[in-house]
């Protein structure tokens, strides 16, 4: 009975311990593509400033 209940724990520790590694993950996961939106919307708005100048440019 002992050893079942060993057992039992066994498995209950690696459950926790992948769900510790899948819960840092999914917070690098969100961190990353925070960080990608960062940039994403700093590209946007430097491809609007720059539309801005060719259009000036353009139509002079």
């Amino acid at each position: 009975m002992k050893s079942i209940f060993n057992l039992a724990n066994k498995v209950i520790s690696k459950y926790n311990v992948a769900d510790l590694e899948i819960q840092k993950h999914t917070e690098q996961v969100q961190k990353d593509y925070s960080e990608h939106l960062k940039r994403h919307k700093a590209n946007q708005e430097h491809i609007a400033s720059l539309n801005k100048v060719f259009n000036t440019i353009r139509y002079k």
